[in-house]
Parts: C-alpha cells; sequence; structure tokens
C-alpha cells in the first residue's frame, strides 16, 4: 500500500519541483547573474567565517571558545559528510543535466560541480553554520543574518541552474537538523555522570547566574 503511494506521490512531487525551478529559474538578468554568482562563491565563506570566530573568541573562558570551536568543527563534518551519502544514495541528476531540460534552463558559470543535486552542498552547510549560532552560540540576531545568507545561498544555486527548489529544502532541513542534534548531544553528554569530568559550557543559554547555584 504505501509503495504504490510513493510510486504515484513521487512523480508529482518531482512535477512540480520541476514547475517551481523552471518559474524561479527563469527569472534573472544580465546584472543578477553576476550577483548571484558572487552570493555562490566560496569567497563568501570568509567574512561569514570570520564573524562566526569573533562570536566564539568573545567568550572570557577559554576553555568554553575551544569547546564551541570544536562543536563547530563537528557540526561542519557531520554535515558534509551528510550531505555526500544522501547525494550518492538519491543520485538525483542536476537540472542542468537533465537532457529534458537542459536547453531550456538559464544556466550560469558553466560548471556543474557534481552529477548529483539532492541534497545542495552549499545550502545545507549555510543552514548548518547558522543553526550552530543559534543553538551552540545563542546568538539569535547573528542566527538570523546568517540564516538570509543562507536562504540567498540557496536561491542562487536554483538561479545558476544547478539545483531544484526541493534540493535546496532538504539541504536546510539537514544543515539545520545536523547543528540542533550536535547540539543536543554536546547537553546530553555534559549531564551524563563522566568521573572526574569538568565540561565547560557550550552556550550562553546554558550558563546559570551564580546566585542561582544549588551548591552552599
Amino acid at each position: 500500500m504505501f509503495t504504490s503511494i510513493a510510486d504515484r506521490l513521487l512523480p508529482l512531487l518531482a512535477d512540480w519541483d520541476t514547475t517551481a525551478f523552471l518559474l524561479l529559474n527563469g527569472l534573472h538578468s544580465p546584472s543578477w547573474d553576476s550577483v548571484m554568482a558572487q552570493v555562490s562563491s566560496p569567497w563568501v565563506l570568509i567574512p561569514v567565517h570570520g564573524l562566526v570566530l569573533a562570536a566564539i573568541c568573545r567568550r572570557a573562558d577559554w576553555r568554553r571558545s575551544a569547546a564551541l570551536f570544536a562543536v563547530l568543527l563537528l557540526v561542519i563534518f557531520v554535515d558534509l559528510a551528510g550531505t555526500h551519502v544522501i547525494k550518492d544514495s538519491v543520485q538525483r541528476v542536476r537540472p542542468c543535466n537533465e537532457d529534458g531540460l537542459a536547453s531550456s534552463i538559464h544556466f550560469v558559470g558553466g560548471r556543474r560541480s557534481g552529477a548529483y543535486s539532492f541534497v545542495s552542498t552549499h545550502t545545507s552547510y549555510a543552514f548548518a553554520v547558522a543553526g550552530f549560532a543559534w543553538f551552540s552560540l545563542a546568538r539569535h540576531r547573528l542566527a538570523l543574518g546568517l540564516g538570509g545568507w543562507a536562504a540567498a545561498v540557496g536561491y542562487s544555486r536554483i538561479y545558476l541552474g544547478l539545483h531544484y527548489p526541493g534540493d535546496i529544502l532538504g539541504a536546510a532541513l539537514w544543515g539545520v537538523s545536523s547543528a540542533a542534534a550536535l547540539h543536543g548531544g554536546v547537553v546530553l553528554a555534559r549531564h551524563l555522570p563522566w568521573p572526574g569530568a569538568r565540561w565547560p559550557e557550550t552556550s550562553a543559554a546554558n550558563t546559570a547566574p551564580a546566585h542561582l547555584s544549588t551548591h552552599p
């Protein structure tokens, strides 16, 4: 029963996804071509990483800063490894590589950067960094700003002809989930009875004021 429903539903979703892709990809102009190419450029990551590292280094306790940096590296590793596993498992062909679409899409840059499209690595990475800022750094304004940047990255991947909207939604879900799951795992690990372990706080939200301490 479920197999028959999936067999009917998946082609319908794919058709909707293709229609949405052609609509969004068709909204282009020469001036926006260069803007979207820059949004997807790896060079944009330099100021983004600078903002995140500055937020980490503002912690008064160097152990807390080191712990946050370790969590960030773990989030990035899990996110990137997961996207490659998902891509190799799903093997959805990029729209720019589809014979039926290649002649009708607006393809910018001449680079295809891999055969498969689900999920978008660029978008997943951007949302994972935004999720880290929200959950682990507890810097919500920074996280919202990074979330806006991540959404722009996602749209640029559609604009450039490299990804379907479904690839972007799946990537956003995976990136945020990776950051949330790893933060939750760290918080859980801190509450386990590890003999002799002293865990630094990994979030401002987890730091209780001194006058609320339960110790005499």
